[in-house]
């Protein structure tokens, strides 16, 4: 048997050793991410409140609330294909949601 090696063990312990640290270096970045995600959640849930309380959408958010309502029209679309007025409804609602960030004055 040779040096560090256990018997029934299938790898030496050099490898097991780094096994464990390889396991543990990801289970690190996921809680990393994890931790970043809840902090990103908590600051979204804070600027809905707000925004929903009558602040400003920015240039920014208001593009990605434009494009959020046509990604929902498309997927909509897709699956409801028997039922074009489920489909002619969302696309009106998205161009209704374009259109009143323009007549607010955000270049959506």
């Amino acid at each position: 048997m040779a040096d560090g090696e256990e018997r029934g063990a299938p790898y030496p312990a050099v490898v097991r050793d780094a096994v464990t640290n390889w396991f543990t270096d990801r289970v690190t970045e996921a809680e990393v991410a994890l931790a970043r995600a809840l902090r990103q959640a908590e600051v979204l849930r804070e600027r809905r409140a707000v925004c929903r309380d009558g602040a400003r959408l920015t240039d920014e958010e208001a593009r990605q609330v434009a494009e959020a309502a046509e990604r929902r029209a498309a997927r909509i679309a897709a699956a409801t294909d028997a039922r074009p007025e489920a489909h002619a409804g969302a696309v009106t609602a998205a161009l209704a949601v374009r259109e009143g960030l323009r007549s607010a004055g955000h270049p959506v």
